[in-house]
């Protein structure tokens, strides 16, 4: 976009015309930074241009599902509408309702919560599992502003959290890969995890390679970065299988030096 000088003289001129201005430059900065993040790879994604940030979503809520885990991702689907009498591919994404922290307001209930009301172990699994999904499809931007919390009652005296939907997926999919991975990234590591629920450790078993293609091909996702997901999957198998054969060692061995413990003091 270009203007002539007349026209920039008009501008200034204006008694809206610095306003104008300013808030132009914001727009733009704001457009460049998007454009960076998502067009540049600053953040591993590395897209082209025409690629589809939206489908991403779709993915993530796949393999949620594949996970054994329908409600944890926001539902999304792809979606055709007709545009000035042309069909357009889309996203129908679900709207998660319950506390989003870039949507309180100085009078919400929310902001008397504390740390006692996100207390609550049955909402564990969910986290752990929410780590497991953002490491395999390398979601590059899990926060708090993307993560919606649910909690029953609503008053802070007794709120309890009993669910979270994950929202804005589009950064998963990226190509970091597990050997590459250093302090500050932006997912949990396989190494830093902690319990996993058996439910989603017995669903990581059953998932097969074939399952995660056909679930991801139509997404926009290129094949190197399918091909990620699963070493990753599978690096995170294999890490909860090494850690199980450890952890059932030890306890034989501690086992058995109680009960030769046993056999000297009798």
């Amino acid at each position: 976009m270009g203007v002539s000088e007349e026209q920039y003289e008009d501008i200034i001129n204006h008694p809206e015309g610095y306003k104008f201005l300013d808030e132009l430059h914001k727009t733009l900065v704001a457009v460049k930074k998007e454009y960076d993040t998502y067009l540049k790879g600053d953040i591993a994604l590395d897209l082209k241009e025409g690629d589809t940030i939206d489908r991403r979503n779709i993915g993530m809520y796949r393999m949620g599902c594949l996970l054994g885990k329908p409600d944890l991702v926001a539902e999304a689907r792809p979606m055709t509408v007709i545009q000035n009498g042309v069909p357009v591919q889309g996203t129908f994404m679900a709207n998660a309702e319950g506390m989003d922290v870039n949507k309180l307001t100085p009078n919400s209930p929310e902001l008397k919560y504390t740390i006692a009301n996100f207390e609550n172990p049955a909402v564990l699994d969910d986290i752990a599992a929410m780590q497991v999904l953002d490491y395999i499809c390398g979601n590059v931007d899990r926060h708090a502003g993307n993560i919606i919390f649910h909690f029953e009652p609503k008053d802070a005296e007794n709120a309890k959290l009993v669910g979270i939907t994950l929202i804005d997926n589009d950064m998963s999919f990226s190509h970091v890969e597990e050997e590459s991975l250093g302090l500050g990234n932006y997912f949990t590591r396989a190494r830093q995890m902690g319990v996993i629920g058996e439910d989603t450790y017995n669903a990581l078993k059953l998932m097969t390679k074939e399952q995660m293609i056909i679930m991801l091909s139509d997404c926009g996702i290129d094949q190197k970065d399918i091909d990620l997901a699963w070493e990753r999957k599978e690096f995170l198998l294999n890490k909860i299988e090494a850690d199980k054969e450890y952890y059932l060692l030890k306890k034989a061995e501690f086992e058995s030096f109680l009960k030769m413990s046993g056999q000297i003091i009798r």
